[in-house]
């Protein structure tokens, strides 16, 4: 008999978090989708179906476009079924087809894909991790990959891009909190992942 995801994670001791875009995927910059359409790319390009579709991502999405180190964290995370193992992107909501689609060609599954539906890209991120913990009261660890930490807002001279920063922070207020209750403190590895878009 096939067991549920909620049969067999009812009291995950491991969340396991994964960005989409340089973390799992490495997808067409707006300088790679200039150059393969042939035209200018709009300043929503993240956020438009065309990004994610052929002729940038063919179907099925290659596999030079796979972070591998990343997704053997991915499928290694997924052997043990009591972990708690989530996709959580920048990509908006309606993009919610194009990223699962490429997600489905790598057989990257996750027990749950997390699309943005904030302008504040790492605000809806916070926002979704505090609701898993307060969901799933029994975890212990945070694993986390993304590419948005010191070393690339270094590399792109943009303090914007330091989302890493802001994620220790926030899960250093919250052990400050379950510190006060005497609840456990939550171990946390954060992993900050360097990845470049492919080229030929």
């Amino acid at each position: 008999m096939i067991k549920t995801f909620a049969e067999w994670v009812k009291s995950p001791k491991k969340l396991y978090i994964f960005d989409f875009d340089y973390t799992l995927f490495n997808p067409p910059d707006k300088a790679d989708a200039k150059y393969i359409l042939n035209r200018e790319v709009s300043n929503s390009y993240w956020s438009e179906e065309y990004s994610l579709e052929p002729p940038l991502v063919p179907v099925p999405a290659p596999i030079k476009m796979l972070n591998h180190e990343i997704a053997r964290e991915f499928f290694n995370a997924k052997k043990d079924h009591n972990n708690l193992i989530i996709v959580l992107t920048g990509r908006p909501e309606k993009l919610n087809k194009q990223v699962k689609r490429i997600l489905d060609d790598y057989k990257i599954h996750p027990d749950k894909l997390y699309l943005c539906t904030m302008t504040n890209t790492v605000l809806n991120k916070i926002n979704i991790i505090s609701d898993l913990l307060d969901e799933h009261t029994d975890v212990e660890e945070v694993h986390m990959f993304d590419d948005r930490g010191p070393k690339k807002a270094k590399l792109t001279e943009d303090p914007t891009e330091n989302h890493i920063k802001e994620f220790k922070e926030f899960f250093k207020i919250l052990n400050i909190f379950r510190r006060a209750s005497n609840s456990p403190e939550i171990k946390i590895k954060i992993n900050e992942v360097l990845a470049l878009p492919p080229r030929e």
